[in-house]
């Protein structure tokens, strides 16, 4: 899917989203992951591996959205997966866009 593709509505609604609720490029990075893969539990070190962040930065980022975007399950390590959790959000969310994965070097 590309910007043609998305209706000036979407494209505002995601912008406001954006301002609204992400505070940095990693939190965006890993709301959108999350998003893409919304049955996966993943941990801090999974989404660092796959976003090529360290792992603090990446636990960081599922603690700012935790609650608000993303379920928490803790069974020996604590597990993190996409759900926005009101109905509102959902609203938000329904029409965004499924964003392509994110390639690292190599």
């Amino acid at each position: 899917m590309t910007r043609d593709d998305l209706s000036d509505a979407t494209l505002s609604d995601l912008r406001r989203f954006v301002l609204d609720h992400v505070r940095s490029p990693e939190e965006l990075d890993v709301l959108l992951l999350l998003f893409r893969t919304p049955d996966a539990w993943c941990t801090a070190a999974d989404v660092a591996a796959r976003l090529y962040l360290s792992t603090e930065s990446a636990g960081r980022a599922l603690e700012r959205l935790s609650g608000a975007f993303l379920d928490v399950r803790i069974e020996g390590q604590v597990r993190f997966r996409f759900s926005t959790r009101n109905s509102e959000r959902e609203r938000m969310t329904a029409d965004w866009p499924t964003p392509t994965a994110r390639t690292g070097p190599g």
